[in-house]
């Protein structure tokens, strides 16, 4: 936007193997939050990694979890101090 471009979203999805094997067959391009260590999508195709120039601002992240932690959770959460899982 900063750059006066506008993007035509087609299509999102929340699996990240998804969107690099449609960018991997010509079919856009694609935006991460992370950079995955290998260019190999499952199906067998090729992607590129490229950095934004651009500052990429600040943003919010939240856990969503269920009022009640099942048991395996409440066993990580005694370990690592509740502190960690409470809103700010």
């Amino acid at each position: 936007q900063s750059r006066g471009l506008t993007a035509e979203i087609a299509l999102e999805t929340g699996s990240t193997e998804m969107l690099r094997s449609m960018v991997a067959s010509g079919l856009g391009v694609g935006l991460l939050a992370t950079r995955l260590p290998y260019r190999t999508t499952y199906d067998g195709g090729e992607v590129a990694h490229l950095a934004l120039e651009d500052p990429v601002p600040a943003h919010r992240v939240a856990l969503a979890r269920p009022a009640r932690l099942p048991r395996h959770a409440r066993g990580f959460v005694a370990e690592t101090g509740p502190a960690r899982l409470r809103p700010p």
